[in-house]
């Protein structure tokens, strides 16, 4: 069965869509309508840009206060395990896509 991806067309390679903090929701889309993801290079250049975007938008160096740090730590994890299943599912040809990923923390 095929699943829809939230889409969005974006001209930039990510864009956070809000500001992290506490117990605040985040979500990210990561562009990835240029890369060719059939070769290890394309799906190494995605993963490239979903590290960056989940740690911008998680915030970990943003605070130094340990409940902040626990919170980025589950924020990342939980954006990583949804990139995972996401990416899996478009190589996998079980997803319709267009260019954009999209994942959503709420905090």
């Amino acid at each position: 069965m095929f699943t829809t991806l939230k889409l969005c067309f974006a001209a930039c390679t990510f864009a956070v869509v809000t500001a992290p903090a506490a117990a605040e929701d985040v979500s990210i889309a990561v562009y990835f309508g240029d890369l060719n993801l059939s070769d290890e290079r394309g799906l190494a250049m995605l993963e490239n840009r979903l590290e960056k975007a989940i740690k911008g938008v998680c915030g970990r160096n943003a605070s130094r206060s340990i409940a902040n740090q626990v919170h980025a730590s589950r924020c990342e994890r939980n954006l990583r395990r949804q990139a995972k299943k996401t990416v899996a599912a478009i190589t996998n040809g079980r997803t319709k896509f267009a260019g954009d990923i999209e994942i959503a923390y709420r905090g």
